[in-house]
């Protein structure tokens, strides 16, 4: 196997479960060097023994995107430890299933807090760090949802629509350098945001198919990392059978591949992930 990222310094945000512990997985056999980062410790110190059952160094440390300072000391230990941050994976999501009338604000504003919030403190964080460097590269895992629109996910749509137009800002901010911003927008991925996101509606939601393996994204994750023939310094890689390369297409699909809760089983309402950090229940494959 190729060993494309031997010797590169590689930080995965929200790695202790779903895409981003696949990707910090198919990282460490690429060869990385991996720093995970996630709110839950045990499941996230799982996932980066893992990654050393697969041969890659990786250390574990316990940050909540959603708190600025966290983020900086992220990147400050990071560059302390290995003197530098290659390639920084923006993977860390909330959910949350609701009417936007049943969503209270608090919700609301933490899934932005985290789906949002999160990317602006990592590369405020990242940018002195590269400009200095002279490069750099920042993956933000979006969704397909960053361009289309579903019913009972108002904060999610909001925050994933924002964090790929940042992320269009930033790659005009850097044309012409070797700092460079891609985007994956995968479809339906089962993964335990679906289990783990606060839900306001009464019922069980699940994730609507056809759904994407997570190997298959995280896949996409480590291939949008790899340095870029492209004269934009921004890309998107969209995996899953209903996604699109660019936005006036994809702004034209038929939203089919969501998640909507159950019409049949009833459930109390629940605050979710956007209170805790998910538990090491929480695996690739949800």
């Amino acid at each position: 196997m190729a060993h494309r990222f031997r010797g590169k310094i590689v930080v995965v945000t929200g790695a202790s479960s779903g895409i981003g512990r696949a990707a910090a997985h198919e990282f460490a056999r690429q060869g990385a060097t991996l720093v995970l980062a996630a709110r839950g410790r045990q499941s996230l110190e799982d996932a980066a023994q893992e990654c050393r059952d697969l041969g890659a160094e990786a250390v574990a440390i316990p940050t909540d995107v959603a708190e600025e300072h966290q983020v900086a000391d992220l990147v400050a230990t990071t560059t302390a430890r290995y003197g530098r941050i290659d390639v920084f994976v923006g993977n860390a999501a909330l959910f949350v299933y609701g009417l936007f009338e049943q969503t209270p604000t608090e919700a609301f504003k933490r899934v932005v807090d985290t789906n949002l919030h999160g990317h602006v403190h990592a590369v405020k964080a990242l940018l002195p760090h590269w400009q200095q460097r002279g490069e750099g590269t920042y993956v933000l895992v979006g969704s397909i949802q960053s361009l289309l629109s579903a019913p009972y996910q108002s904060a999610y749509v909001t925050s994933k629509h924002a964090a790929l137009g940042l992320m269009d800002v930033l790659a005009d901010e850097h044309q012409g350098t070797r700092i460079r911003f891609g985007a994956v927008l995968p479809s339906t991925i089962d993964t335990p945001i679906y289990q783990n996101g606060a839900n306001y509606t009464g019922k069980a939601s699940h994730p609507l198919p056809p759904t994407v393996s997570v190997q298959r994204a995280a896949k996409a994750v480590v291939a949008q990392a790899l340095p870029s023939s492209s004269c934009r310094a921004c890309s998107t890689a969209s995996p899953g059978p209903q996604s699109r390369s660019s936005p006036s297409a994809a702004a034209r699909t038929p939203p089919t591949a969501t998640s909507t809760p159950r019409r049949t089983t009833r459930t109390p309402p629940t605050a979710g992930g956007s209170r805790s950090a998910a538990g090491s229940r929480a695996r690739c494959s949800g």
